[in-house]
């Protein structure tokens, strides 16, 4: 079996790139936006998901389609991170302004949105190994912040007193 290394660029080009010989696979149609993410999506094979650098547009793709198959506007400011939640088609995204949302793309809606947490960027979030129904956020405000994702709410604040 090949493997293919999906290569993104600021410039909003994309490129499927045969992983050992670097031979060209697919191109798809360059985006007015560069791309701040991308990821595959495990459970549609070949299907791929990204983020624009200055919209905050998520589109989904396929590699057999030069074109994005549906694009959405969650009505983020800059994306800063992406997430594909284990287990479902939803996306978990982090915003430049503090914001955190669930974005189903079955449906195309926003499951759940927690706004301005935090004061500065958020440069990272992550689900709990151990639970998956916690998730944290890391910011350059340089608080910690957990998420339960049975109640939608933030349970605890970690101020740290140096960088993160």
């Amino acid at each position: 079996s090949t493997y293919y290394v999906l290569l993104c660029f600021s410039s909003g080009e994309m490129r499927l790139v045969e992983a050992a010989g670097g031979a060209i696979a697919a191109s798809f149609g360059k985006q007015p936006s560069g791309i701040h993410a991308a990821q595959f999506v495990p459970s549609a094979p070949g299907t791929f998901v990204r983020v624009s650098n200055k919209s905050g547009a998520i589109q989904l793709y396929n590699v057999s389609q030069p074109q994005p198959m549906k694009t959405f506007k969650p009505g983020l400011a800059m994306t800063q991170s992406m997430i594909l939640l284990p287990g479902h088609n939803r996306l978990l995204l982090s915003a430049e302004d503090g914001a955190v949302l669930v974005l189903d793309m079955d449906q195309g809606h926003v499951c759940w949105r927690h706004d301005g947490g935090h004061t500065e960027t958020i440069f990272d979030c992550k689900f709990c190994p151990m639970d998956p129904n916690l998730l944290a956020t890391c910011s350059f405000d340089r608080t910690v912040r957990i998420y339960s994702m049975h109640t939608l709410q933030c349970t605890k604040i970690i101020k740290c007193k140096g960088a993160l």
